[in-house]
C-alpha cells in the first residue's frame, strides 16, 4: 500500500503523520551527511565532539522546526567537528535516524533537553526559556468576519463544542487547572494526535478546537482558522534544558533560543552527496578492490571507478590509495567511514519504516481505570498483565493509564480526557462491555474485636454493626447502597475512607468493618492480620465493566486491550 505523506486541502497541501516521521529521519541522515563533509576537511587528529539534543514533545510546530535547523546551521559554523543528533523521543517511531560509532566520538559529549512546559512550573539554573508559546482558541468563521466572539463564550456550550487535542501530561493538566480554576466547562479532551486537528476541522466545521497558538497555524494544514487568544492568558513555555553540560550544549541553547525569535526566512540547504554513492564507497570499505566492489554492486568496473571520483571530488579528499593489491583507506578515508555507514543505516531505517509510521504515528490509548487499592489486588495487576502485553504487540501506540473514582471516570470518558475507562457501574446512556469478571464483596474485620461471628454474615446483620466504607462516589459504595434498597435496609457508615491504608489502620484500632474485594487485603488475611467474612442473603458482587463514548468506535489498540483483559479476568488463577 502506498504511504500517503500529504493531503490536500484548499489552500494548500498539510503533512500527514508519515511525512513528519519522513522528515524527522531524513533530516538526520542530512545532518549526519553535512558533518561527515566537515570531518574529512578538518586538520589532521582533530577531536570530533557529540552533542545529543532531546525533543520530548510529542507534536512541535513550524517556527520550532525552522528553528532548530538554523540553530544547526550556526553550530556547523562555530562548531564545524560538533554533530548536533536530535532525537525526536516525543513522538513514536520518530527517534534518531543514525548513531555515530563511539569510537569517532573522541571530544566533548554533551546534551540538551527541549521540551514544553507550564508557565509557573519551577525551573533551574540549567533551564532556558526558548519562547512563550499562548494557547488559543481556534475556529473557523466566514470570510469577512471582523468581530470574533470573546473566547469566554465558547465555554458556553450553546452553540460550539470545544475540544483540546491529545498533548503531554504536563499540559493538559495545566490546562484543566486553568479551566477550572475560572469556572469554565464544556470541554472535550480529545484522543486525537495535534497533527489530526485539519482533518478534525474537515469533520466538525462548527467546533472550536483549544491549544497552544502555534499549533492552529496556517502552515499545519489549517486555512481560514481564526485564533482567539484567551484571557487571563494561558501560556506555555518551551524550555531548553542542559542535562551534560559542554561548551557546545551552551552555545547551541543560544543559537536556538535567538533563533526561535528571528524571522523565519528559509534555512540554508547544504550540497547533498547520492545515496547510490555512498552506498558504493561502503562497498569499497568493505572489499577493498574497485572489481570486487563492482561484482557486489552489480555494476560495471568503470562505473563504480567513476562513483569514487565523484565522492572524492565532492568532499575534496583522497579516500582511498589505490595499489596493485587493492585499494588502502587514507586517513581521511578511516575518518569518513564510520560517517557513511552511519548514513546508509539510516536511509535503510526509512526505505524499511514508512508505510508502519503512516499507520501507526500518533496513535494513543488512554485508559482511565479504578484507584489501585493495592499492588497485590486482583484488578491492578491484571490490567498491568494486559497493558503490558498491548504494549508489546503495538509498541509505536502511546499508553497511558490514569486513576479516578467510577463518576470521575465517566466525566472523563464523556469528555474524552480518556478513550476508555474501566468501572464497576456505567451510565445507561454509555456503551460498555462487560468484562466477564466478578469479584464477591465480603465484611472485613481485625480478629481481635470479635466484632462479628465467625463464618458468613447477612446484609441486615452487617448494617447494624459500625462501618468504615469508601465515599459515595465510589463504585464499591453505589454497588452496596443499591443492594441495602432492595432489601429495604439503610447503610450509614462510621467513617468514609477511600484510601486502603488509612483503612487498615483504622480496622486495627477499632470495633469497625469494612466492605472489600478479598482480594485487596489478601496478604492481611493470609497472615491473620484480618479476617474476611462472606456477604450472603444477598450475595454481593462487583462485574466489571469497559466504559467508552458513544461518539466514537474503539481503535485496534483499544480493541485489543479489551480482549486481553476479558481473557485475563477468566483466568483460573484470579483469586475471587
Amino acid at each position: 500500500m502506498a504511504t500517503v505523506l500529504f493531503e490536500r486541502s484548499t489552500s494548500g497541501f498539510y503533512p500527514m503523520p508519515a511525512a513528519r516521521w519522513l522528515f524527522r529521519l531524513a533530516s538526520g541522515v542530512l545532518m549526519t551527511e553535512a558533518f561527515g563533509r566537515r570531518v574529512v576537511r578538518a586538520p589532521k587528529r582533530s577531536r570530533c565532539n557529540l552533542l545529543t539534543v532531546d525533543i520530548r514533545s510529542d507534536f512541535t510546530f513550524g517556527r520550532f522546526n525552522t528553528a532548530l535547523s538554523r540553530a544547526i546551521d550556526a553550530m556547523a559554523i562555530s562548531d564545524p567537528l560538533t554533530m548536533v543528533d536530535v532525537r525526536w523521543i516525543g513522538e513514536p517511531g520518530a527517534g534518531s535516524a543514525t548513531h555515530l560509532p563511539l569510537d569517532l566520538v573522541t571530544g566533548q559529549r554533551g546534551r540538551v533537553v527541549v521540551e514544553l512546559r507550564g508557565e509557573s512550573d519551577d525551573r533551574t539554573d540549567r533551564e532556558t526559556i526558548l519562547r512563550m508559546d499562548n494557547w488559543a482558541i481556534g475556529c473557523r468563521f466566514p470570510s469577512g468576519t471582523k468581530q470574533p466572539p470573546q473566547a469566554r463564550q465558547f465555554f458556553s456550550g450553546q452553540d460550539l463544542s470545544v475540544v483540546v487535542p491529545a498533548l503531554q501530561n504536563s499540559l493538559i493538566d495545566q490546562v484543566r487547572i486553568y479551566l477550572r480554576d475560572f469556572d469554565l466547562e464544556d470541554v472535550r479532551f480529545s484522543t486525537d494526535h495535534p497533527s489530526a486537528l485539519p482533518a478534525f476541522f474537515k469533520d466538525n466545521p462548527d467546533a472550536a478546537a483549544l491549544a497552544p497558538e502555534s499549533f492552529l497555524s496556517p502552515q499545519l494544514g489549517l486555512p481560514h482558522v481564526m485564533t482567539i487568544p484567551l484571557c487571563p492568558p494561558l501560556a506555555t513555555a518551551i524550555i531548553a534544558r542542559i542535562e551534560q553540560s559542554s561548551a557546545a550544549a551552551n552555545r547551541f541553547v543560544g543559537c536556538l533560543r535567538k533563533a526561535m525569535h528571528a524571522s523565519r526566512k528559509p534555512s540554508r540547504q547544504p550540497a547533498v552527496t547520492g545515496t547510490k554513492t555512498i552506498h558504493y564507497f561502503n562497498i569499497l570499505q568493505r572489499t577493498r578492490g574497485v572489481s570486487l566492489a563492482a561484482q557486489a554492486a552489480n555494476i560495471a568496473q568503470p562505473a563504480m571507478t567513476e562513483q569514487l571520483h565523484v565522492l572524492e571530488d565532492t568532499l575534496n579528499v583522497r579516500l582511498f590509495d589505490r595499489r596493485s593489491d587493492g585499494l588502502i583507506p587514507t586517513a581521511d578515508g578511516e575518518r569518513f567511514g564510520p560517517v557513511a555507514e552511519a548514513i546508509e543505516r539510516g536511509l535503510r531505517t526509512i526505505s524499511a519504516g514508512g508505510s508502519p509510521a503512516q499507520r501507526t504515528l500518533g496513535e494513543s490509548l488512554r485508559l482511565g481505570i479504578l484507584p489501585s487499592v493495592s499492588q497485590y489486588g486482583y484488578l491492578v495487576n491484571k490490567v498491568a498483565d494486559a497493558v503490558l502485553a498491548v504494549q508489546a504487540r503495538h509498541p509505536s501506540t502511546k499508553l497511558v493509564v490514569m486513576e479516578g473514582p467510577t463518576e470521575t471516570l465517566q466525566g472523563w470518558v464523556t469528555k474524552g480526557f480518556v478513550g476508555m475507562a474501566i468501572v464497576e457501574t456505567g451510565l445507561p446512556n454509555m456503551p460498555r462491555l462487560p468484562l466477564g469478571a466478578s469479584e464477591p464483596l465480603v465484611a472485613i474485620a481485625h480478629p481481635r474485636h470479635a466484632l462479628l461471628p465467625g463464618g458468613p454474615v447477612t446484609l441486615a446483620a452487617l448494617a447494624t454493626v459500625p462501618l468504615a466504607l469508601p465515599r459515595s462516589l465510589s463504585g464499591l459504595r453505589q454497588i452496596l447502597d443499591a443492594a441495602a434498597r432492595k432489601q429495604g435496609l439503610s447503610i450509614v457508615p462510621r467513617v468514609e475512607i477511600d484510601g486502603l491504608a488509612m483503612l487498615i489502620a483504622v480496622l486495627n484500632r477499632e470495633q469497625m468493618c469494612a466492605v472489600l474485594p478479598a482480594s485487596a487485603v489478601k496478604r492481611e488475611i493470609d497472615r491473620g492480620e484480618l479476617v474476611a467474612h462472606r456477604i450472603v442473603d444477598p450475595e454481593i458482587a462487583r462485574n466489571l465493566f469497559v466504559i467508552y463514548s458513544a461518539n466514537r468506535s474503539l481503535t485496534e489498540p483499544e480493541r485489543d486491550l479489551v480482549r486481553t483483559l476479558r481473557k485475563g479476568l477468566a483466568s483460573p488463577d484470579a483469586d475471587v
